[in-house]
């Protein structure tokens, strides 16, 4: 295999660069400039497109890890196929639903499997994938990523209840610590009265 692909929800601008910022740091690599349509975004004005959680203006983001050895590609839309049938990735077909996070290893300078894991790992830790099954249509494919999205939301809401409920035993138990501290307080001061 060439590539790994990974369709995903639609993504924001600024979910892309937090992404590919995160693999360059990760793996000690760097970003490559952005597309915007035919026009290159240059790496130094990335942040100032990463202002708003609502733009959708890169077409196309790369990262490098270190040494070369792997290649981080976000494209929107869908990967098409060519005339032998087979997925090109340079190929593109819009979608309003879907974005795409293609993986190429280099032949030259291969990565280590550690090194692969470690990205598979980072790139399902950072963003809900969408899994396709057999999509009939697009609308089918907008209603399946809904009920990922859903069951993202569900597992986040889950994680903060969470948090929250041992935050809140951990208030409660400095609230005691600090009543017990200020009644030990009071009694030595009306022992001290008496």
């Amino acid at each position: 295999m060439q590539f790994i692909i990974h369709t995903t929800g639609k993504l924001s601008d600024r979910r892309i660069i937090e992404y590919l910022k995160g693999v360059a740091e990760e793996f000690d690599g760097n970003l490559l400039p952005f597309n915007y349509g035919p026009l290159s975004i240059p790496v130094a004005e990335i942040e100032s497109i990463s202002d708003s959680n609502e733009r959708y203006l890169i077409t196309e983001a790369s990262a490098r890890t270190d040494a070369n050895e792997l290649l981080v590609t976000f494209k929107r839309g869908k990967s098409g196929q060519g005339s032998d049938g087979q997925t090109n990735h340079a190929l593109r077909i819009p979608s309003p639903y879907f974005d795409e996070i293609i993986i190429t290893p280099n032949k030259q300078n291969q990565p280590s499997i550690d090194d692969c894991m470690r990205l598979e790992l980072f790139t399902n830790d950072f963003i809900e994938l969408h899994v396709p099954e057999e999509i009939t249509s697009e609308a089918n494919g907008a209603s399946q990523l809904l009920h990922k999205e859903m069951a993202g939301l569900t597992k986040l809401h889950r994680q903060m209840v969470s948090t929250a409920e041992k935050q809140r035993f951990t208030y409660e138990a400095e609230h005691q610590q600090r009543l017990s501290t200020l009644e030990e307080e009071k009694q030595k001061q009306f022992a001290a009265i008496d």
